[in-house]
C-alpha cells in the first residue's frame, strides 16, 4: 500500500467511524451495539496504520478486531457495520506476508460472531445470505489483491535480473575489448623491443631506430584503442546495425603483423561482402587475437589466414607453425573471449582452437542467416 493510498484509506475509515457511529448513537443512544461497531471501525483504522511489515502481528490483531466486531453487530445495525468487516478481510488476504490460513481463521471467527449477533438481533434469512455474500466479496477481493501484488513483485524481480544480466554482458564485452586491445598492442611492442635490443647489440642503429618508430606508432594505436574502450565503459555508444565490410580491417591487421617482421599469408575464397556489424567485429577481433597469439607464442613462424565466404556463413582459419621451442597458446582470456563473442552473434557462431600436426589452428564460423552454425533449422 502506497503512502497516498494509506492516507486515503485512513480518511475513509475516519469518515465511516463518524457516520456509522454517529448514526447508531443518534438512533439508539450509547449502547453495546454502537460501542462494538465503532470498535470495529477503530480496528479498521489501526490495521491501515499498521500496514508496514514490521507491524505484522499488531496488524493481524487489528484486522481481526475489525472483522469480529463488525460481524457481531452486523444484524443489529442492519448491515452498517459490514464496511470494516469487508475491508479487514480484504487487508488480511491481500498481504503477502500473512498466511492464507490466518485470513481463513479470522473469516470463520467472523462467521461465528455473525451467528452470535443473529441470536441477539435476529435477521431474516435473506439478510444473512446478503451478509455472507459480502464476506465472500472481501475474501475474493483480498485473494485477487494478493495475486496482483505477487505478479508485480515477480515482474520487478525479472526486470532486476534482466538489468543485472545486461550489465554483466556489457561488462564481459568490455573486458573482451580491453583484453584484445592490450594483447594486440603490448604483444606487438614486445616483439618490436626485442628486435630493437637485438639490432642494438649488432650495431644496426638505423634499423633499431626504425623499429623504435614502429613501436611508437603501435603504442599510439594501442593507447587510442584503450581510450575508446574506456570511453565506452563510461558512456556506451548506441549500437549500429549497419552492414560493415570486415576486409579493410583484416587487411590492416595483416599489414601491421608483417610490419613487425612476421610472416603471414591471407587467402580469401568466395565473395566478400558487408555483413552485420557484430559479425564484422567478431571476425576482426578473432584475426587480431590469433595474430597476437602467433607473435607471442611463435614469433617468426609462418602464419596462414584463410577466409571462406559462404552463402549463409563465414569461415575463418588461422594456423601458425609450431616448433619445439614455440608453445601453443593456453586457455587464456583471449580464446575464451573469442568463443563468447561468436556464440553471442545474431545467427550463431563457434570457435575451435587446437594443435594439429605441428600447427596451432584457430577456426571460427559466423552465421549470416537463421540456420547458421549453432542454430537449429526451422
Amino acid at each position: 500500500m502506497t503512502e497516498r493510498n494509506r492516507w486515503l484509506s485512513l480518511s475513509i475509515a475516519a469518515l465511516a467511524a463518524i457516520g456509522i457511529g454517529g448514526t447508531l448513537i443518534v438512533l439508539d443512544g450509547v449502547t453495546w451495539v454502537s460501542i462494538v461497531a465503532v470498535l470495529g471501525i477503530v480496528g479498521w483504522i489501526a490495521a491501515t496504520l499498521l500496514w508496514e511489515p514490521r507491524w505484522r502481528v499488531p496488524f493481524i490483531v487489528a484486522a481481526a478486531v475489525a472483522v469480529v466486531a463488525g460481524c457481531l453487530t452486523a444484524t443489529a445495525t442492519g448491515g452498517l457495520s459490514l464496511v470494516p468487516v469487508v475491508v479487514g478481510i480484504l487487508l488480511l488476504f491481500g498481504r503477502g506476508d500473512v498466511r492464507m490460513s490466518i485470513g481463513v481463521g479470522v473469516t470463520l471467527a467472523g462467521v461465528a460472531a455473525l451467528a452470535i449477533g443473529g441470536l441477539v438481533a435476529p435477521m431474516p434469512g435473506w439478510g444473512l445470505v446478503v451478509i455472507a455474500g459480502w464476506l465472500l466479496v472481501g475474501v475474493l477481493a483480498g485473494i485477487n489483491r494478493r495475486a496482483m501484488r505477487s505478479a508485480q513483485a515477480d515482474a520487478a524481480d525479472r526486470r532486476e535480473q534482466e538489468s543485472r544480466l545486461r550489465e554483466e554482458q556489457r561488462r564481459v564485452a568490455l573486458a573482451r575489448d580491453l583484453h584484445d586491445v592490450l594483447a594486440h598492442s603490448l604483444g606487438g611492442l614486445t616483439v618490436q623491443l626485442d628486435a630493437v635490443d637485438a639490432l642494438l647489440e649488432a650495431g644496426h642503429i638505423d634499423q633499431a631506430r626504425e623499429r623504435v618508430r614502429k613501436a611508437r606508432v603501435l603504442a599510439g594505436q594501442g593507447l587510442a584503442d584503450a581510450r575508446g574502450a574506456v570511453a565506452a565503459l563510461r558512456a556506451p555508444a548506441p549500437s549500429s546495425d549497419e552492414p560493415t565490410d570486415p576486409m579493410p580491417g583484416i587487411d590492416d591487421l595483416i599489414a601491421a603483423h608483417r610490419s613487425l617482421g612476421e610472416r603471414v599469408d591471407l587467402t580469401v575464397t568466395g565473395s566478400a561482402r558487408p555483413v552485420p556489424a557484430a559479425v564484422a567485429s567478431a571476425l576482426l577481433r578473432a584475426v587480431q587475437e590469433s595474430l597476437s597469439n602467433a607473435r607471442r607464442h611463435a614469433p617468426g613462424a609462418h602464419t596462414g589466414v584463410s577466409l571462406h565466404w559462404g552463402a549463409d556463413e563465414i569461415g575463418l582459419r588461422v594456423a601458425n607453425d609450431l616448433t619445439s621451442e614455440h608453445a601453443a597458446p593456453g586457455g587464456g582470456y583471449g580464446l575464451r573471449g573469442m568463443r563468447e563473442r561468436f556464440a553471442a552473434l545474431p545467427f550463431g557462431g563457434d570457435v575451435d582452437a587446437r594443435e594439429v600436426d605441428g600447427f596451432f589452428v584457430v577456426t571460427a564460423r559466423a552465421g549470416l542467416e537463421a540456420n547458421g552454425p549453432g542454430r537449429a533449422s526451422a
